[in-house]
């Protein structure tokens, strides 16, 4: 059985994902980093989405994350980068200048 679903839906889907992630999340000196906690108990402490608001206001993403999520919502790297980004900028209030991936 297949589905339509339109863009909205799908937004909100992602929405609803990233969500349920239960991201740890710090912010020092104006910047946000979001973590996953299950890393974080594991000592690792690799950001999968860092938010600098200095000067400029950019959004890294760690590249694996982004594809992951890519891969689960069938969409391209351009399309998660932009949900991605307007999830961060529901849960912070910023609006940013650049999305960015990093390794």
């Amino acid at each position: 059985m297949k589905y339509i679903i339109t863009e909205s839906q799908r937004e909100k889907l992602v929405f609803k994902y990233l969500d349920r992630q239960n991201f740890y999340v710090t912010n020092f000196t104006a910047d946000f980093n979001f973590y996953n906690r299950e890393d974080i108990e594991n000592r690792n402490f690799d950001s999968k989405i860092i938010i600098s608001t200095h000067k400029q206001k950019y959004c890294f993403m760690d590249v694996d994350f982004v594809n992951t999520i890519s891969n689960f919502f069938s969409l391209d790297r351009g399309e998660t980068m932009n949900i991605i980004g307007d999830w961060v900028e529901s849960k912070t209030g910023f609006e940013f200048n650049n999305l960015l991936i990093i390794n």
